[in-house]
């Protein structure tokens, strides 16, 4: 991935980060019978998020990021 597209990911993680926390910070209507599990797309964009950010950091460095067991 060059850089725009991990820029592009980055931002679309955080988009739906927020807008999953919106959601899931409205108060609880009753009579509604299902609701997406706005926690679990929380969390699943921050992952996102992360992963795009050691990859931004990759690509500005120049250097790969190692595992903490990688020889």
């Amino acid at each position: 991935m060059n850089l725009e597209a991990t820029l592009a990911l980055l931002a679309a993680a955080a988009a739906v980060f927020f807008v999953a926390r919106h959601f899931h910070e409205r108060p609880y209507e009753p009579g509604r019978v299902w609701q997406p599990p706005w926690l679990a797309i929380m969390f699943v964009s921050a992952l996102f998020a992360v992963g795009a950010l050691a990859h931004l950091f990759t690509l500005v460095t120049g250097t790969p990021l190692r595992g903490r067991f990688a020889p």
